[in-house]
C-alpha cells in the first residue's frame, strides 16, 4: 500500500471533522505533493510555505486542504466530499466542502472554535479507491506540457469505497475498471462510456501522443491520454519517504 493510499484510508475511516455541533465523516479527498529531494516535483502543486506544515487548514480559492508537509515537502490533501452525521446529507466538491463547514468560523471579536480534526475510536474499515484527481489545467499548449501530462492522470484522489457520486465519473470509471481493475458497483450509461472506452483503446494502441491531440473533444482526449499512459505503465501511486507519511502520521495528527 503506498504513503498516499496510507494516510487516505485513515482518513477516511478513523477520523472526522467536528464544528461546533455538527461532525463530517471524510469521504473523498486527493492530494497534492511537490519536493525536489524526492524527485517528485508536481506542476499542480503551488509550494506555498504552508504545504511544508504539517496538521494545518490550508484555505484557497479551490477548497479546504489539511497540510502534511514537512522541510522536504510540500504536501496537502484536499477535501473533496463530506457527509453530516447528523443529517446524511453530503457535500461533493470541494467548494461545497468549504463552504459547509468554514462558511460560520465563528465571532469575529472573539476566539472562535474552529473545525477540527478528530481521531474515532472502533469502527469497521471500508476500503479506498484511487483514481485520477479533477479540474487540472491541460491542453497542448500548456506551459510545461509533457510534465503536466505525466501527472494529471495519476491516481492521487481517493474514495471511500461505498461512496459513488464522483466528480469526472467516466474517466474515474475507466481508470477503475481498466487500470487498478477494481469492481464496484458504480452505474454508468452504457451509450456515453462506450465512447470512453473506445477512446481509451485508441489511446492503448497508440505510438505517440499524437494520438491523443488527434481526438478533437476535450473529454475523450482525456481518456485517450489514460489509455496511452496505462499501456506505458506510468499511472502509478507514489511511495514517498516522508516521516509523516509513514507509520508516525496519526500519531502527528493526534499530538497537534
Amino acid at each position: 500500500m503506498s504513503s498516499f493510499e496510507r494516510v487516505a484510508h485513515d482518513l477516511i475511516n478513523h477520523w472526522e471533522i467536528i464544528h461546533v455541533d455538527r461532525r463530517y465523516q471524510i469521504l473523498e479527498l486527493e492530494f497534492f505533493a511537490s519536493s525536489s529531494k524526492l524527485e517528485h516535483l508536481d506542476p499542480y502543486v503551488d509550494e506555498y510555505p504552508i504545504r511544508s506544515t504539517f496538521g494545518r487548514w490550508m484555505l484557497n480559492l479551490n477548497g479546504v486542504e489539511l497540510t502534511l508537509g514537512n522541510a522536504d515537502i510540500f504536501l496537502s490533501a484536499r477535501f473533496r466530499s463530506v457527509q453530516c452525521a447528523e443529517t446524511g446529507k453530503e457535500f461533493n466538491g470541494p467548494n461545497r466542502v468549504f463552504r459547509e463547514i468554514f462558511m460560520d468560523s465563528g465571532d469575529a471579536l472573539a476566539p472562535s472554535d474552529l473545525p477540527r480534526l478528530h481521531r474515532i475510536e472502533g469502527g469497521e474499515d471500508v476500503g479506498v479507491i484511487a483514481v485520477p484527481r479533477v479540474g487540472l489545467n491541460f491542453s497542448e499548449f500548456s506551459e510545461e506540457m509533457d510534465v503536466r501530462a505525466d501527472y494529471l492522470l495519476r491516481p492521487y484522489r481517493f474514495s471511500a469505497e461505498r461512496f459513488v457520486d464522483l466528480a469526472d465519473k467516466y474517466i474515474a470509471l475507466l481508470y477503475i475498471d481498466k487500470v487498478s481493475n477494481v469492481s464496484i458497483p458504480v452505474g454508468a450509461e452504457h451509450g456515453i462510456y462506450k465512447k470512453y472506452l473506445q477512446a481509451y483503446e485508441k489511446g492503448f494502441s497508440g505510438t505517440s501522443m499524437e494520438v491523443v491531440w488527434e481526438e478533437r473533444s476535450k473529454t475523450l482526449r482525456i481518456a485517450r491520454l489514460l489509455g496511452y499512459q496505462a499501456a506505458r505503465k506510468v499511472l502509478v501511486l507514489p511511495e514517498m519517504s516522508n516521516q509523516n507519511l509513514d507509520a508516525g502520521l496519526m500519531e502527528e495528527l493526534t499530538k497537534n
